[in-house]
């Protein structure tokens, strides 16, 4: 069948779900950490750790005790997991994120901005947004999307906003993107 690998490994009894005929959870979870691409494999592991299907300390302890194919796949996938992540786009984007030098927080509060917290906040000025289409495509959420760019803007925060496309279909115009304005800085001026 075209687009599917095949990995086989030997399992235990307990890393099997009967009743699914299916890896378990955990099972799943390590085996995507070992064999897929990056973000994809920090999108599932946040996914799993959101939904409290898996813990931190313990994906930790298992990166750390992996070996053979994909162990430091799955200890770098460990490294960039982050239970606080809002949704897969974001996990998809913090991979990349953090191949600038820049310091990088997630979930940030912002006094003053409403929406809840952004999706990275870099360098302490510069706000990147990811945005799906499900949860920003209503005239509502459209309007709200506008009042948090103006308040932030307001608070002096410059702000990116990149979609589903951008993060999958071209990461590294997204990387350009946020890296020309790290590199002009907090107060740059369009001099036109």
């Amino acid at each position: 069948m075209a687009g599917v690998r095949v990995h086989r490994v030997d399992l235990r009894p307990d890393e099997i779900d009967h009743r699914l005929l299916a890896t378990n959870v955990w099972r799943t979870v390590l085996d995507c950490g070992r064999v897929l691409p990056l973000p994809d494999a920090v999108v599932i592991l946040d996914s799993a750790l959101r939904r409290g299907w898996v813990k931190l300390a313990d994906l930790r302890a298992a990166a750390d005790a992996a070996r053979g194919h994909g162990s430091a796949a799955l200890r770098r996938a460990v490294a960039h997991a982050d239970a606080l992540s809002g949704s897969a786009l974001e996990s998809a984007l913090r991979p990349l994120l953090v191949l600038l030098e820049a310091t990088m927080e997630t979930q940030v509060r912002i006094c003053g901005v409403p929406g809840g917290p952004v999706d990275f906040l870099l360098n302490g000025w510069l706000v990147v947004e990811t945005d799906g289409y499900e949860h920003h495509s209503r005239r509502a959420e459209y309007r709200k999307d506008r009042e948090r760019s103006n308040a932030l803007a307001g608070r002096g925060y410059t702000l990116l906003r990149f979609t589903y496309e951008d993060v999958k279909g071209r990461p590294w115009w997204v990387l350009a993107q946020v890296q020309a304005l790290l590199d002009r800085g907090p107060a740059a001026r369009d001099p036109r």
